[in-house]
């Protein structure tokens, strides 16, 4: 039986860049142009980092909000997550929504997902 060897390989960043939205809003509406629902996300952060041995991606926003736009809704808004509250005031609460995904460069021209975390 054949093992692997893992060997420590020197990483340095080839490409990077971040993109970071303070939010946007977007309304669906009906065939008569009434407006149905209303989704609203903040604190939008797009992240990409290509390094010699592998290319990570992470996207992430702190808050999310569906309305419901009818008069005759009995619920307003439809889905809202709420962060917990922390102890401590002056650490900020962590994103509703985090993906991130790392893909790992071979030398043998295989490539794999090394970690991915939905959260």
């Amino acid at each position: 039986m054949q093992g692997f060897e893992a060997i420590q390989q020197d990483t340095t960043t080839s490409f990077k860049f971040k993109i970071d939205f303070d939010g946007f809003g977007l309304s669906i509406l009906n065939k008569r142009l009434l407006e149905v629902i209303y989704l609203s996300i903040k604190g939008i952060v797009l992240d990409y980092t290509g390094t010699t041995s592998s290319h990570g991606v992470t996207f992430s926003c702190q808050s999310i909000q569906l309305d419901n736009q009818l008069q005759e809704g009995l619920y307003p808004v439809v889905l809202q997550p709420t962060p917990l509250a922390r102890n401590n005031s002056q650490i900020s609460a962590p994103p509703v929504v985090q993906i991130s995904l790392i893909v790992l460069k071979d030398q043998g021209g295989c490539s794999g997902s090394e970690y991915i975390e939905l959260g």
